[in-house]
């Protein structure tokens, strides 16, 4: 499977952390801790903005406060509740939303329906071998 690391660095982190959310005093422990949607939608918008010159006006950060800055933007786009982003289609629409704010449009591919861990771990690899971020709503 191919691993771009170097795409997902933030000051030697792998991907940004919802920890951070607390960290830099955003929000409170209870919110951070239902933050994993957004940290999610911050890392793929950080992915796509340094792997696809066209979607580069999405993110241009490249430190944990810019990352954090990143997720503290994304936060009213996409809405967490107490039990975090229930679906898929407020996940998609709140990253479009950002995106457009950005004077981008995004496309999303969505699939949702539950798979055993042989198809879902096919469907992965098929992606991520075609250079498709993959988000998992768990």
């Amino acid at each position: 499977m191919l691993l771009k690391e170097k795409l997902f660095n933030v000051e030697g982190s792998y991907g940004g952390q919802q920890s951070w959310l607390k960290a830099f005093k955003i929000k409170n422990q209870f919110w951070a801790d239902r933050s994993c949607g957004v940290t999610a939608a911050a890392n793929l918008i950080m992915y796509l903005s340094r792997t696809r010159k066209e979607l580069s006006a999405l993110y241009q950060g490249t430190t944990r406060g810019d990352f954090v800055g990143l997720m503290k933007e994304l936060y009213p786009f996409l809405k967490p509740r107490v039990y975090g982003i229930p679906t898929l289609t407020k996940m998609r629409r709140g990253i479009q939303r950002y995106a457009y704010s950005r004077g981008i449009r995004l496309g999303f591919y969505m699939e949702s329906w539950i798979w055993d861990v042989d198809e879902g771990s096919d469907f992965i690899i098929r992606m991520l071998e075609l250079d498709r971020p993959v988000l998992l709503l768990t």
